[in-house]
């Protein structure tokens, strides 16, 4: 059982239990080697990835949220102040509604039933992120929230910089995060039925609005269609960016590097048609033995991680073990460098 476990190993189980959550859902290895790619253009844009950890939206990501501004607001639920803050706050993000910039809540140490019942009463309908353990706050460079430090804001540029915010100004921080922000499609040409649609490709979610793009072209209403095909034509330009850094990886031998990327294509833009044969190019790879070791590699990880999420000493320590072989047997590889940092981790 979980609770006879030793505080190292209660511990290490937590660990990797975030590790699951991050990369042994379908597609998350893909989604994730595009997010660390982005977030590199400034280490403290890092959402969590867990969905618990996320009210009122599925977790956002840097890729996801790549050409568009970002409005953090970290609060502290406990404050008179922000309290009566927050109507102000709402209506001027409604005034922007349409505009490519996105508020997102940030609340510190709060236990989720209560941030729940916090946000329905203030009727907060942006994405809220419950940073139970702080370390995504921690990220920022500021104090803790609390009482005497009741809220901050943080803007996240278009490139994804991290920018300084100005609670007494918020009309010019909006400003900063708008500049050089763009939606993929204008949401004024898109008919009230597609806006569903439109969110998905805005948001990078492109495998969930192809149903609904692939029925626009079948639609007898010509406005349909034609939404249909603008919302198409973004997300074909999505995808044949990603093909062409794919094909610069391939030309420069970066074997698993093109794995890697043709893999996540395959994932983001499932349901449409592809220019290439991703599939057939995707069993020529694996046949490498370089790929073939990171396969391998990865396969051992994921296992490890559904093994510690069992919960037992044995099985902790068995996953513990799997880490160890993967560092000693394929130090090279990208799993081999995961397996590292978690047991660095490890008290």
């Amino acid at each position: 059982m979980t609770t006879s476990l030793s505080l190292p190993l209660a511990l290490f189980h937590r660990l990797l239990i975030g590790w699951a959550l991050v990369f042994c859902a379908a597609g998350a290895w893909a989604q994730q080697d595009a997010a660390t790619e982005t977030a590199q253009a400034d280490s403290a844009w890092q959402p969590p990835q867990d969905p618990r950890q996320w009210l009122g939206s599925e977790p956002l990501t840097p890729e996801s949220l790549k050409g568009k501004g970002v409005i953090l607001c970290f609060f502290d639920e406990e404050s008179e102040e922000v309290d009566d803050g927050w109507p102000a706050m709402l209506a001027l993000a409604a005034e922007n509604q349409g505009k490519p910039v996105i508020f997102i809540a940030v609340s510190s140490g709060t236990e989720p039933r209560e941030l729940a019942r916090y946000v329905g009463r203030h009727r907060i309908t942006w994405p809220v992120i419950l940073d139970y353990d702080r370390s995504f706050e921690s990220r920022f460079g500021f104090g803790p929230i609390n009482d005497r430090h009741p809220a901050e804001v943080r803007v996240v540029n278009a490139e994804g910089k991290v920018l300084p915010g100005a609670l007494s100004d918020m009309p010019g921080t909006i400003e900063k995060a708008l500049e050089g922000a763009a939606w993929r499609v204008d949401p004024t040409t898109v008919p009230q039925s597609l806006l569903g649609a439109w969110r998905d490709v805005e948001f990078g979610s492109f495998a969930s609005a192809a149903g609904v793009i692939r029925r626009t072209e079948k639609s007898r209403d010509e406005a349909i269609k034609a939404g249909g095909a603008l919302l198409l034509e973004a997300v074909n330009k999505e995808m044949n960016a990603a093909l062409t850094e794919a094909i610069d990886a391939f030309r420069s031998e970066q074997y698993w590097e093109t794995y890697k990327k043709l893999d996540a294509v395959q994932t983001r833009f499932d349901g449409y048609e592809f220019p290439h044969d991703i599939e057939g190019k995707l069993r020529e790879l694996a046949k490498r033995d370089d790929v073939k070791e990171e396969l391998n590699a990865r396969r051992t990880l994921e296992k490890a991680v559904r093994t510690a999420m069992k919960g037992s000493s044995g099985a902790l320590r068995r996953a513990r073990g799997m880490l160890e072989r993967i560092v000693n047997d394929a130090s090279e590889t990208e799993a081999a460098d995961r397996a590292r940092e978690m047991l660095s981790q490890q008290p």
